[in-house]
């Protein structure tokens, strides 16, 4: 699948700590000005020469994303907003789990 410009980064950086773990900050989101958010994976497996880092891309926006942000109350939620609407995300799920009317 194609994505088209970023838009914006969200980095996994919500509950870093001296116990956090390698592998728990390779996780990513972009926004892009479409409407899509992709998450992406930046680990390599040593038996894989071209990894796909792409791991989903879903588009429930009409245009950009304006904003994505990740909660301070729930670090696995993010709210994703644009072309007057609004989506609320959890990580590991591939569609919103609220969308606005």
């Amino acid at each position: 699948s194609q994505v088209y410009g970023a838009c914006q980064v969200l980095l996994n950086t919500a509950d870093v700590g001296k116990d956090t773990k390698k592998e728990d900050l390779v996780f990513f989101y972009v926004t892009t000005e479409h409407g899509e958010l992709v998450l992406g994976d930046l680990t390599r497996p040593e038996d894989v020469s071209h990894p796909e880092y792409m791991k989903s891309a879903t588009c429930n926006h009409h245009g950009p994303i304006v904003s994505a942000q990740r909660s301070p109350f729930f670090p696995d939620i993010i709210l994703t907003a644009g072309d007057w609407s609004f989506n609320i995300w959890k990580d590991g799920v591939k569609q919103a789990i609220f969308t606005s009317p």
